[in-house]
């Protein structure tokens, strides 16, 4: 910055002076953002003085994502049981100020992790997480200074886990040929969080055996085979 031409009056009060220079006006320091109504005054060597005033705007720069481009799709699904705590991904800020990081889904986090951020999944998000409810879990990251934000999309597919199937001995029996309709041959258990299960047994075998649930509830749920015909 400079300033020139400024008028000046005598110690005296008889005389003005004008005083016509350049000079260069530097902050010496770090700004914030904001304005500095500065007052300047010229003194020259016989004491005589020029005040001049001007305002300095200082606008922040805004934080800048490392890459600037972050990934907005999770490269691999997650599954709808996962249970434990996880980093999805990890970026950096560019920016003189201090960085506070948000996302917007309650199922995620971000996470501090040296000077890196981190996307987390949360603990127990198993709880949360349904591929029949919601398969894409969407959410925005907001990074900001104080001052200014940018923000990111992320997307995470989550897929949904296959069924469970227990107490499976590979046999069964053995069972009378003159056993009547409606026998139990065997129960097992299938394991699904999130889904009602329907179990079908193989022809031409199916003409024989049945399957009944004994179970209705979500979770661990219990199944009978038993003859549907005459074993003969």
């Amino acid at each position: 910055m400079a300033f020139k031409n400024l008028a000046a009056i005598s110690k005296d009060k008889k005389e003005k002076v004008n005083i016509t220079r350049l000079d260069d006006i530097h902050s010496g320091a770090s700004l914030s953002a904001g304005s500095y109504p500065l007052t300047i005054t010229a003194t020259d060597r016989c004491g005589d003085t020029a005040i001049g005033t001007i305002t300095v705007t200082v606008t922040n720069t805004a934080p800048v994502f490392v890459p600037v481009s972050l990934l907005t799709v999770h490269p691999t699904p997650i599954s709808d049981v996962t249970t434990t705590a996880r980093s999805l991904y990890a970026f950096d800020i560019t920016d003189t100020n201090p960085i506070t990081c948000t996302v917007d889904n309650t199922k995620f986090e971000i996470k501090t992790v040296g000077s890196a951020y981190e996307l987390w999944l949360k603990a127990g998000s198993a709880s949360t997480l349904n591929h029949d409810v919601t398969a894409v879990e969407s959410m925005t990251i907001t990074c900001s200074d104080g001052t200014d934000q940018i923000t990111s999309s992320y997307k995470v597919d989550i897929s949904d886990a296959a069924p469970v199937l227990t107490n499976f001995a590979g046999t069964s029996g053995p069972l009378g040929d003159l056993s009547p309709v409606g026998t139990s041959v065997h129960q097992f258990t299938v394991t699904d969080q999130d889904d009602a299960i329907s179990c079908s047994i193989n022809a031409p075998e199916s003409a024989k055996f049945g399957i009944t649930k004994v179970d209705t509830a979500n979770g661990a749920q219990r199944f009978d085979v038993k003859t549907i015909a005459l074993l003969d």
